[in-house]
């Protein structure tokens, strides 16, 4: 760690920082400043890693932020997505800012972004919360008002808690003595001698919207991780793609994962639902699988 003077940035990084410090007095909350894309993102919440950041903490601020901590490595355990309270703030309301960007695109950029491995995990590992990886769930909206800022985080707590509950509920019944199992950058992925079972868990807020996007964004997820991200680890077992929900969606989602060769699994209160292909691809593992 080592202090930076402001006289050594760039003006716009210069700008950058003094709307760090409004907002930490106006907040009373720590604020992080990173580069990405080019520009500055403020936000209450650490970038992901290996990215530098400043920190820019209010009981540390007397009359301006003259000087600001900067990390010297990536921040384990970052809690990409999540801020603290309120939205991220890019440089479009910034002096000098384009607004092109936003503080969510790392997962756009092709260039530059920190090449995720798949790990082997155990079922005491897999999905721990509070884990630095995408959760596989949809960032809170943006938000003005603080309060709504805090409720927008605790509804995403409590969304990426019950999707990590379902992945080790999933992982638990179907992983057995044999099994190896991983994760990242996929939910779960279970190799089971000749099979290898790809999943994708999301889960649902009830409304079509929410469910619309979820299909989407599992469908294209299983497609890519089948082609560049799980064939390293499977080997030679046969890929079976699984998209499990935390409940039963609608018949046009399922005919159209179905269609994509992808299973539809859902949570049926202590048991698990699916369709005729989840029965096919992983009924023999998933002994209390039901078929509709």
């Amino acid at each position: 760690m080592a202090d930076v003077p402001m006289d050594e940035m760039d003006e716009k990084l210069d700008a950058a920082l003094r709307r760090a410090g409004e907002l930490a007095r106006r907040d009373g909350q720590t604020y992080y400043l990173w580069q990405q894309g080019g520009e500055y993102v403020v936000a209450t919440h650490k970038p992901p890693p290996p990215l530098m950041y400043a920190e820019c903490d209010p009981r540390n601020l007397r009359g301006g932020p003259s000087r600001f901590t900067k990390s010297t490595r990536g921040v384990l355990q970052a809690e990409r997505l999540i801020p603290v309270a309120g939205p991220a703030h890019h440089l479009k309301s910034l002096p000098g800012g384009t607004g092109e960007e936003c503080a969510m695109d790392q997962e756009r950029t092709a260039e530059g972004r920190t090449p995720r491995v798949p790990r082997p995990v155990t079922l005491d590992t897999i999905a721990t919360i509070g884990a630095a990886d995408d959760p596989g769930e949809p960032p809170p909206p943006p938000v003005t008002d603080a309060e709504a800022g805090r409720e927008a985080v605790r509804a995403r707590l409590d969304r990426r808690k019950r999707h990590n509950l379902l992945v080790r509920r999933l992982a638990g019944r179907i992983v057995d003595g044999g099994s190896r199992l991983y994760e990242d950058p996929f939910d779960l992925l279970v190799v089971l001698g000749r099979v290898a079972i790809l999943a994708e868990i999301k889960t649902l807020d009830g409304t079509e919207t929410d469910e619309v996007e979820r299909t989407r964004e599992a469908l294209a997820q299983l497609l890519y991780y089948e082609t560049f991200d799980a064939p390293s680890i499977a080997g030679t077992a046969a890929i079976r793609k699984v998209a499990c929900f935390e409940r039963r969606v609608t018949s046009l989602h399922v005919d159209w994962l179905n269609a994509n060769g992808i299973a539809a699994v859902w949570q049926e209160n202590d048991r698990f639902g699916g369709d005729k292909l989840a029965e096919e691809f992983i009924g023999t593992f998933l002994a209390d699988l039901h078929s509709h």
